[in-house]
């Protein structure tokens, strides 16, 4: 009966480092997005729409609004749009997948902070 000469040799989804095994951090991180796509809610900033109606002009355009188009009293007046790519990545979310795509984008990136903590 042959024996297998090295016990100790690991599955190859089981790291070293940690000891624990690829699988069961995937495990975590599937739980973890469960959780926070659970309890985030959609964003409650007055200015939701507004964000997500600039990155709708954004892809529309193809270029970066230079002027204001939505205030009544600043009408064409420059603007200096700083928030762009948060707009940008809001609206791609929304226009893929709706409510559910932007509460996705605001869980993964809860986990990819929690990611870089630990």
């Amino acid at each position: 009966m042959a024996v297998s000469a090295s016990h100790s040799e690991k599955p190859a989804w089981v790291d070293s480092a940690a000891g624990l095994s690829r699988l069961s951090r995937l495990a975590v991180f599937a739980v973890a997005i469960g959780a926070l796509l659970f309890f985030c809610p959609m964003l409650i900033d007055p200015d939701y729409y507004w964000h997500l109606e600039t990155g709708r002009l954004i892809v529309q355009n193809r270029a970066l609004p230079t002027a204001d188009p939505f205030s009544f009293m600043y009408e064409g007046q420059h603007w200096v749009l700083h928030e762009w790519l948060f707009q940008l990545v809001l609206y791609l979310a929304y226009a893929g997948l709706g409510d559910i795509g932007v509460r996705l984008l605001c869980a993964l990136t809860g986990a990819a902070f929690f990611g870089i903590l630990f």
